[in-house]
């Protein structure tokens, strides 16, 4: 190995001792990527080719390991995870089997359907939310809209400027209004992965490849899971962020593969989490001076607000 490939997983691994975490000794480090979270792709002497993933430690994640070999022990297009979650100087650590190419999709015709319909087997094949108490803890922040209406929005995901002060009133009265709608939703939790979106998802032609980043499950109503992914399913290559239409196009192929629409509280919760997620994106944008997600949630959100009821 060079030796910035050798500080690289050094760095990941947070001094433990590569053989013990991977099981096999390192051959080589194929890749390396991450920024609050460090990814390191290893072949090992043997031949196998793994994933190390280091991120800041939290209790949810042998949670995350669990559903993930879950799913891929039922055939989903989900990296097989390898032994368990080790823990260092507040990091946590974990190891898959890494699963290479595939090509991304974008909003192309036809995308919004085969991407429910992955969407949906996934949630079907998950385990019941309630194996895992543990993924209730530190949701990921673009699907925090939480139960405590004294807060608007949570902790930020990434660097910049504070968004649980006050912003602009178009971003703070969207979410607040979608807020409303989702902590007074009543429907039982399913596990999904939140951040569904292009940029995680790798495709062979229309059929799905393979689904990364599962840090990201959380349990949600299935409605508010299908709106918040509905509003960025595309996002990562060519889009930002789903048009209403394309949006809309998810939340009706998903309601198709289920085999029955959401009742009118469910639709009204699924257009308020689209809605909920854009402003969260957008308080974003506004705390670090503007940008394209800003730009995008102003250009949407009279429609938004208007599938939910909150024109």
């Amino acid at each position: 190995m060079s030796d910035d490939a050798d500080d690289a997983l050094a760095l990941a691994l947070g001094g433990l001792d590569p053989e013990a975490v991977l099981g096999a000794r390192v051959e080589n480090v194929l890749f390396t990527s991450g920024n609050l979270s460090r990814v390191v792709g290893v072949c090992t002497v043997e031949g196998g080719e793994v994933v190390v993933k280091s991120r800041p430690d939290s209790s949810r994640l042998e949670g995350v390991l669990g559903v993930q070999r879950t799913l891929h022990g039922a055939g989903q297009p989900v990296p097989e995870p390898l032994g368990t979650v080790h823990r260092r100087d507040g990091r946590a650590i974990s190891v898959e089997r890494l699963v290479l190419g595939g090509e991304h999709r974008g909003p192309a015709a036809g995308a919004a359907s085969d991407f429910a319909a992955v969407f949906h087997d996934l949630v079907r094949a998950a385990p019941g939310a309630a194996q895992y108490p543990s993924l209730r803890d530190d949701p990921p922040a673009w699907v925090n809209w939480g139960d405590d209406a004294s807060r608007l929005w949570p902790k930020r995901d990434s660097p910049g400027g504070e968004i649980r002060s006050p912003g602009p009133a178009d971003v703070d009265d969207a979410g607040r209004d979608a807020a409303e709608v989702l902590r007074a939703l009543d429907r039982e939790p399913v596990l999904v992965h939140a951040d569904f979106e292009d940029q995680n998802i790798r495709w062979h032609g229309t059929r799905i490849h393979v689904v990364h980043d599962w840090d990201s499950l959380a349990p949600l109503p299935e409605c508010a899971a299908v709106g918040a992914v509905a509003a960025i399913w595309p996002a990562g290559v060519v889009a930002w962020c789903a048009t209403t239409e394309q949006a809309a196009d998810f939340i009706a192929a998903y309601e198709h593969h289920r085999g029955a629409p959401f009742d009118a509280v469910e639709t009204k919760a699924a257009w308020a989490a689209a809605l909920w997620h854009r402003a969260f994106n957008a308080r974003k944008d506004a705390a670090d001076g503007g940008g394209t997600q800003l730009d995008l949630f102003r250009r949407d959100v009279a429609a938004l607000r208007a599938r939910a009821g909150l024109g």
